[in-house]
């Protein structure tokens, strides 16, 4: 039985958010989060380091999210806080919910970390010009943005979180 729950629970963590939600013209080709680094496919020197790729942690209505960015600031990694194997596996049991029809996938938690970002830079006059999702079996793990002007700084001073 628990081997069956396992296998279930594999299967929808691959096939769930096999290609993410955010979908118009700024989206480009994903990246694997296995080929990503603090310098491919961007050279990120704030906030990077080679365990966790984002070491900055914001605070935006409620949503804890890590970050990291390029020195210009016009570059950013978003992705959910990955602070616990409980955190983990909670997001593996959501998209294991969107596969089965439980919850919609616009509701899953990176989904909306990325609309609360979208709508922070929208407020400061930034716009994303382009998005690069970050694939992890098969679902999205975190998105590359590139933004027309700096903007990480907005992340960093008026929404940093304790870590």
């Amino acid at each position: 039985m628990i081997k069956k729950l396992l296998i279930l629970l594999l299967l929808g963590s691959l096939h769930a958010c096999a290609a993410p939600i955010v979908r118009d013209d700024r989206y480009g080709k994903s990246v694997g989060a296995l080929s990503i680094s603090c310098e491919k496919p961007y050279r990120l020197a704030r906030n990077c380091d080679s365990v966790s790729l984002a070491t900055g942690i914001s605070e935006i209505q409620g949503k804890v999210f890590q970050h990291s960015g390029n020195e210009a600031g016009d570059v950013i990694f978003i992705t959910e806080r990955q602070d616990s194997f409980s955190s983990m596996t909670a997001s593996a049991w959501e998209r294991a919910w969107v596969f089965y029809g439980i919850k919609d996938p616009v509701d899953l938690e990176i989904e909306s970390i990325f609309r609360i970002v979208e709508s922070v830079f929208a407020n400061n006059q930034i716009k994303i010009q382009r998005i690069i999702p970050v694939d992890m079996l098969l679902s999205v793990y975190g998105y590359f943005l590139e933004l027309d002007k700096p903007g990480y700084h907005i992340l960093e001073q008026q929404y940093s979180a304790p870590r």
